[in-house]
């Protein structure tokens, strides 16, 4: 028998930093709003993987158009759309397998397979018309051209964010400002020496005067 007069155990005191994860908005995968909304999302990456085959299987057949270039750029589209739903299907996995399921990110969940195809369409375009080239050209010989468009496309959607950085440093260097506006803070228009963007610098202002 434990001894009745024995000191009472206090539970040791909760940190701030446990208070944060307590606070976690993070859905708990055993309640019924976590797992059924990472099924649906599921569910819906499904479709989009599904959709995606069977449009590539029937225009590859010619049931759609007959057109070469219309083909392609549906195969840029759809694997595009793979890509980006694969990225997006393999967070929804993980966070169900480790119970971190978070629903701030449904939306992203949602749009990321239209983003990738979108991206993946843009940059068979950039490349098709030579505004940007790759290291190794596309192969001009059948079927080596379609499938390396079908890999690029995936590649493109697969990893939308990073493509999407790189795109931004070609447009800095194409137009010779910065395109990351959203990484700007709302002070940043002024320069080291003080001075505001549109404004003569200092040292201008001393020189004409």
């Amino acid at each position: 028998m434990s001894n009745p007069f024995s000191p009472i155990k206090k539970d040791p005191p909760v940190s701030s930093a446990d208070n944060e994860i307590q606070d976690s908005p993070a859905v708990d995968i055993g309640t019924d709003k976590g797992p059924t909304q990472a099924y649906l999302v599921t569910a819906y990456h499904l479709s989009i993987l599904i959709g995606a085959a069977i449009i590539v299987l029937l225009a590859y057949r010619g049931t759609i158009t007959e057109n070469d270039a219309i083909k392609k750029a549906l195969f840029a589209l759809c694997f595009g759309a793979a890509g980006g739903t694969l990225t997006a299907s393999r967070y929804v996995v993980y966070s169900v397998r480790h119970s971190i399921y978070d629903p701030r990110r449904l939306l992203w969940q949602l749009m990321s397979p239209l983003h990738s195809s979108l991206l993946a369409g843009v940059a068979l375009l950039t490349i098709k018309s030579g505004l940007f080239t790759l290291g190794q050209p596309l192969s001009p010989e059948e079927p080596k051209h379609t499938l390396a468009i079908m890999a690029f496309s995936f590649l493109v959607g697969l990893a939308s964010e990073s493509f999407v950085k790189k795109l931004i440093v070609a447009i800095e260097a194409l137009f010779g400002e910065r395109g990351d506006l959203a990484q700007e803070p709302r002070g940043s228009q002024v320069k080291e020496n003080g001075t505001r963007r549109g404004e003569p610098a200092k040292s201008d202002q001393s020189d004409q005067s």
